[in-house]
């Protein structure tokens, strides 16, 4: 029996160490043993009971002490890696640098890997959002698709029971009641709209139904609905947005429209037993008629609401929850979306403004009295329109001035709803237009031949002239209008007097200046300004 049996030692093999020797513990041990060979053959011979001999039983258990010490070392040393041999990637496959100072960290029971580190937990609010964001996503297309259902059935209804029946009236009777040219007029580009409709419906249906769309069968139920994210209708929208434009030319002559189908049915009641619109025809025009109009802001809505769910989905992923892989690249698309039906809606309004500042116009130039400059010119745009005070010698009288591109009018109200011309400004010959501190809410206008100051009604629609007039100025000076709408420009040897052509010259960068009035001069520039004129010494000084 041996002697480490019989003394109840312990094992001492570390926790995963092998007992059998590994050839470079071998290598140490017989290194040991070759030591204490060569050193026992310089003594002599013991005992193996002898504390000395190599059959001591202490010597012997020193002797397991140091193989089991040296077996563990050299298998922590095989199975250690060491920082040059270290690879350069992590379990997820993450590059490292190679010269990263090794740090070691506190034993964890629990590891958890860095993506998890990385990645928050989802909460239960963030994980409700989402599905509540991604179901409104889905709610918002197909909003878009019923709308757009019930919008062409609207304008199909208008051109069944109201445009046909007129347009084919105005083709056959004799006398018509309204000839074909009205209708146009009237109902401009209404057809053209009406197949626009029809191609972006049939579209849509693809998308998001996918295969052929069925008219009979519209609108389409939700729960046949395929859903592949946002992108593909943000791209339908964008292909389509160049063609909305066409809306502009209907939606700017709408009001015309609507009081010329008015006027009509008032005129002729016999009309209503040509449309098939029931007794009060005017009725059932008045609610379809406006559908165009509304039709592109409703668009713009709509892509606005997808695109602010579609962030609001994108946030949830943030704070952990699931997502669509794709959801990045509908924000882009929508976002895309957002700019083009923006630009067509302002386009839509500009030319609804262009057309209702050139109703006006027409209006003023009917109106006018004593004006021979024509105000409607291909070239010629309104810029504002306001009634101001004009200060004179002794009071302020009340103007209607109109601002023009290029010129500036100045008017005032007469009576049965008329307008008294009084001067025109050309825009390019003011020299200056600024604030008149001495008089509250003031600017003036200096220019070669008139300088006059105006006064409005505060501060900020004075203000808002004085832009309007420098930017007039300045855009004016980039593109000047062609030559048939500009006045023609005096030669420096002009004169100043019309009526005296050749008497005085005029001066270069000559501006008329600024009167000042009665009740505001303090000073005079003649020597008998103590002097009380009155008519006959007036005579007398003349």
């Amino acid at each position: 029996m041996e002697p480490s049996t019989q003394s109840g030692l312990p094992s001492l093999v570390p926790l995963g160490a092998s007992t059998a020797p590994r050839d470079s513990a071998c290598s140490v041990a017989s290194g040991s043993q070759a030591a204490n060979s060569k050193a026992g053959s310089d003594v002599r011979s013991r005992s193996p009971t002898e504390p000395g001999s190599r059959g001591s039983p202490i010597l012997r258990i020193i002797n397991k002490y140091k193989e089991i010490a040296v077996s563990a070392t050299l298998t922590h040393a095989a199975t250690a890696v060491l920082p040059s041999e270290r690879h350069d990637s992590d379990a997820h496959g993450l590059a490292h640098s190679s010269s990263a100072p090794v740090v070691e960290h506190a034993w964890d029971p629990n590891p958890v890997s860095p993506h998890q580190q990385s990645v928050p937990h989802a909460t239960d609010q963030s994980i409700t959002d989402a599905a509540k964001y991604a179901q409104r996503r889905q709610s918002i297309a197909y909003e878009l698709y019923t709308t757009e259902c019930s919008y062409l059935d609207g304008l199909e209804d208008l051109l069944t029971r109201i445009v046909d029946p007129l347009v084919a009236h105005a083709r056959t009777a004799t006398p018509p009641l309204l000839t074909t040219q009205d209708c146009t007029q009237i109902f401009r580009n209404l057809v053209e709209i009406v197949a626009l409709s029809r191609s972006f419906l049939l579209a849509l249906e693809v998308q998001l139904f996918g295969g052929k769309s069925q008219m009979s069968a519209r609108p389409m139920p939700k729960s046949t609905m395929r859903w592949h994210g946002a992108a593909p209708i943000a791209l339908l929208l964008q292909r389509m947005g160049p063609f909305f434009k066409v809306y502009a030319t209907f939606a700017s002559g709408y009001q015309a429209s609507l009081l010329a189908l008015t006027q009509f049915f008032a005129r002729f009641p016999q009309a209503k037993n040509v449309v098939r619109a029931g007794d009060h025809p005017i009725l059932h025009i008045q609610s379809h008629l406006i559908l165009p109009v509304q039709r592109i802001p409703r668009y713009r809505l709509l892509v606005r609401d997808l695109l602010s769910t579609t962030e609001h989905l994108k946030a949830c992923a943030t704070a952990g929850a699931a997502v669509p892989a794709d959801l990045i690249q509908d924000v882009q698309q929508l976002e895309a979306t957002a700019r083009i039906i923006h630009d067509v809606a302002d386009f839509v309004n500009e030319a609804i403004r262009q057309e209702e500042h050139a109703n006006y116009v027409l209006q003023v130039q009917q109106r006018l009295l004593g004006c021979s400059i024509p105000l409607l010119l291909p070239s010629r745009r309104l810029v504002l329109v306001g009634d101001l005070k004009k200060v004179s010698r002794k009071s302020r009288d009340d103007r209607h001035v109109l601002l023009f591109n290029d010129v500036l009018i100045l008017t005032s109200r007469a009576p049965s709803n008329r307008l008294l011309f009084h001067r025109s400004v050309d825009v390019s010959d003011i020299a200056r237009v600024r604030t008149v501190t001495a008089v509250a809410f003031a600017f003036e206008i200096v220019t070669r031949d008139k300088s006059f100051v105006l006064v409005a009604e505060s501060e900020s629609t004075a203000q808002e002239w004085i832009r309007a007039i420098t930017r007039a100025k300045t855009d004016l000076a980039q593109s000047p209008p062609p030559a048939s709408a500009r006045a023609p420009v005096p030669s420096v040897t002009a004169a100043v007097r019309p009526d005296r052509p050749h008497s005085v010259p005029v001066i270069r960068d000559y501006v008329a200046p600024v009167w000042v009035p009665d009740n505001q001069a303090s000073t005079t520039t003649v020597e008998c300004a103590a002097t009380s004129f009155v008519a006959i010494a007036r005579a007398g000084r003349t």
